[in-house]
Parts: structure tokens; C-alpha cells; sequence
């Protein structure tokens, strides 16, 4: 059995960097193409000596490293932390939870600190496509990156998950409000509103998100449900089949119809509303 394994996973090494640094490495956080990597050299769970510690970014295609602009008193760890599709900006909450920094990743420059107003747990996304920062704490904030500036203030609670579509014009955010039914939350990044709700009889788990879709599962259902985000003269193609078996798929992200609980027999109709269709 072990000589099977080790032949199916043979891993090979194909190079060692060393960057210098005091402390171990405690996270990294890679962009989608693969050409930025963050380190950190500390964490939620790990403090280090020194008052000020740094994050590090290392360039997987040309092996160099550099310092980000360290924040005085401030061990930066990757905890609600976001980078670009091309890994040229990254965003950070800060530990005092009221402020988020932007950087730019290729000179190391810190370009500007975000404030919330008020402290509590931040999540955050940005995109080098539309050139947005989205933060979320007592409301939805929409920021541009070059200038720092907040161009939307939206009403939203409770946020812990914020997905971005491809171009970065469209947000799907999910709610933890633990006892209440979850649900998932359409915005337009651009005009600054929100587009639609889709409300989920149990708090669904095993969320991934596929450009427009967004993929889920529920507790006690074999189910697994497809939401397609519609947007009036994009066409649309229609997931392939799956591996793991049937899904449902809701083509209009505005309500369940039926319970995702096979044991849920309370009949509701989720009156959502939306002009996604």
C-alpha cells in the first residue's frame, strides 16, 4: 500500500529560498495566477518579540523578496486579509479593527489606511479588474484603489464572506447570524445597491464560488445548489454535469421554493425580492 502511494504522490522540490527574516514564516496567501506570494511572519496565534513586524512578498517568477511598509506596532499576520487576481495589490485588516491598509505589492509601498469608524471583525476583497476594495463590518463599503476614496456606504450586517464576480462589478456576500436562516446577497459594486437576496432554509456549508455561481451544500441534504447570477445581456452558459451526481440548479436567485432540508416540512415561501432573474 505505501509503495503505491508513494509512487501516485511523488513530490519533487524544484527550489529552496531563504529570505532572511528573524522569524519562521506563520502563513502565506498566493495570488490567483500564481505570480505573488505574501508571507507573514506572525499570526492570530503567534506573537513575536518585536513590536513592528512586516509582511514579506516574494515574486514567484523572477525569486525576488521585499519588505511591505511595516505599520509601527503593528505584527501583521494574514487574518482578514485579501490580494489581487494579479497580485499587484493586497489589503489587510489591521488588529485594531477599525482601519484596513492597502499596499502596492510590486514597490512595497503602503498607499493608504482605510477607516471603518468603528472596530469589529472585517472582512474584505479587492480586485485589479475593477480596481475596488470591498470592506464589511457594519455595512458593505466599496472603495476605489488609486485614490483611497469610499465611493458606497451600503446597509448590510453580519457579512462573513464576501465573493467577487470575474470583472470585479458584482459582489455575492453570505450572512452569520448563526440562529436565523442564511443568505446570500447580490450587489452592484459600480452603482452602489444591492440587486437581490437569496434566502436558505438551513445555514449552508462548502461554499464555492465559480464566477457568477455560486456553489453550496446544506446540513442533512445529499443536495448540492447551484445559484446563477443573471445580468440582463450577458450571456449565460449553464454548468456541465457534475462528478459528484445530480444538483439543483435555481435560475432565479431571488428565494428557495422548497425547503434544501429534506426533513423541513414548514412549507415556507421566501418572499425575497429582486429584478435578478
Amino acid at each position: 500500500m505505501s509503495f503505491y502511494f508513494s509512487r501516485l504522490l511523488h513530490w519533487q522540490v524544484v527550489g529552496q529560498y531563504k529570505l532572511g527574516q528573524k522569524y519562521r514564516l506563520e502563513g502565506i496567501l498566493i495570488s490567483k495566477d500564481g505570480s505573488t506570494v505574501i508571507c507573514s511572519q506572525a499570526s492570530f496565534f503567534v506573537e513575536q518579540d518585536a513590536n513592528t513586524v512586516p509582511l514579506l512578498v516574494f515574486d514567484t517568477k523572477t525569486h525576488e523578496h521585499r519588505l511591505l511598509d511595516p505599520i509601527e506596532g503593528e505584527q501583521l499576520g494574514l487574518d482578514g486579509s485579501a490580494i489581487t487576481e494579479d497580485g499587484k495589490y493586497f489589503i489587510l485588516q489591521l488588529k485594531n479593527d477599525t482601519v484596513s491598509a492597502l499596499w502596492n505589492t510590486e514597490t512595497g509601498k503602503l498607499m493608504h489606511t482605510l477607516d471603518e469608524g468603528s472596530s469589529g471583525r472585517n472582512m474584505v476583497a479587492i480586485s485589479s479588474k475593477s480596481m475596488l476594495v470591498v470592506t464589511s463590518h457594519e455595512s458593505l463599503k466599496v472603495w476605489e484603489i488609486q485614490s483611497g476614496k469610499l465611493l458606497h456606504d451600503l446597509i448590510a450586517t453580519d457579512i462573513d464572506k464576501i465573493y467577487l464576480n470575474p470583472d470585479g462589478t458584482t459582489a455575492i456576500t453570505t450572512d452569520s447570524k448563526g440562529y436565523q436562516p442564511s443568505s446570500f446577497e447580490a450587489w452592484d459594486l459600480i452603482n452602489g445597491k444591492k440587486l437581490t437576496t437569496f434566502t436558505v432554509d438551513t445555514n449552508p456549508f462548502a461554499i464555492c464560488p465559480l464566477g457568477y455561481e455560486i456553489v453550496f451544500a446544506a446540513p442533512a441534504s445529499v443536495t448540492v445548489m447551484t445559484l446563477r447570477l443573471h445580468i440582463p445581456g450577458r450571456k449565460e452558459k449553464k454548468p456541465g454535469p457534475s462528478s459528484y451526481g445530480d444538483h439543483k440548479e435555481r435560475s432565479e436567485f431571488k428565494g428557495m421554493i422548497d425547503p434544501c432540508d429534506p426533513n423541513d416540512n414548514d412549507n415556507d415561501d421566501d418572499d425575497d425580492d429582486g429584478d435578478i432573474r
